[in-house]
């Protein structure tokens, strides 16, 4: 069982116990007969610690757990995680994975913090142990040229697709520099939504019923 099935486990056993304040001894003597691997020590230790508190106490622990590893993900992934749900598609775009593919193409500090909440220090920490260089100076504004080849991609891409996915393949078709590329998509966006909007309400004004 892979680490983010193992995950998985944990996170329902957390909510099934909020919703059931069963004994914790009884919940990960569940996970542990599914198969726990690496984790099952640890899994044992937990138990036993949990033991000794009472059921308001640990449905506090469970809760507080939830909440702050939820709050760990930024809103824009919680958000396009429900609504890729609710249409009952798959979400591919995952956080961890998405974050390393931006800091190896190039992403300065501001647009590591802005996408993903990640500090200078620790943007710096996983560049070191990713071997990429830190990028310098002011980037330079797309050409012409360039503005072209970006919107053609773009425009080629799903609209459902996340924001960052579609960065990200653009930066491999073009290799012009990944921050550029998102604030122009990101730019462009906003334009496309405030032109729809502006739409929608000349749309409303023509039909408004006429008041006598």
């Amino acid at each position: 069982m892979e680490d983010r099935d193992i995950s998985a486990l944990l996170a329902s056993t957390l909510i099934e116990s909020l919703m059931t304040s069963d004994n914790p001894d009884l919940i990960f003597k569940k996970l542990k007969k599914r198969g726990m691997g690496k984790y099952q020590l640890d899994c044992e230790e937990v138990s036993a610690l949990l033991s000794s508190f009472n059921k308001n106490e640990l449905y506090k622990i469970f809760q507080s757990v939830i909440y702050e590893k939820t709050a760990e993900a930024m809103p824009s992934e919680i958000l396009n995680r429900l609504k890729s749900k609710a249409k009952g598609q798959k979400y591919i775009c995952d956080s961890q994975a998405m974050c390393l593919a931006f800091l190896k193409r190039g992403a300065g500090n501001p647009l590591m913090l802005r996408l993903f909440g990640m500090g200078c220090k620790r943007a710096q920490r996983e560049r070191r142990r990713l071997g990429v260089k830190p990028t310098t100076g002011r980037y330079k504004s797309l050409s012409e040229k360039e503005e072209k080849r970006v919107f053609s991609i773009y425009k080629s891409l799903n609209t459902q697709t996340d924001i960052k996915e579609k960065v990200i393949k653009i930066y491999d078709k073009t290799k012009i520099n990944i921050n550029v590329i998102y604030l122009a998509v990101e730019y462009y966006q906003e334009q496309v939504k405030l032109i729809q909007m502006r739409k929608g309400e000349r749309y409303e004004r023509r039909n408004r019923i006429p008041r006598y």
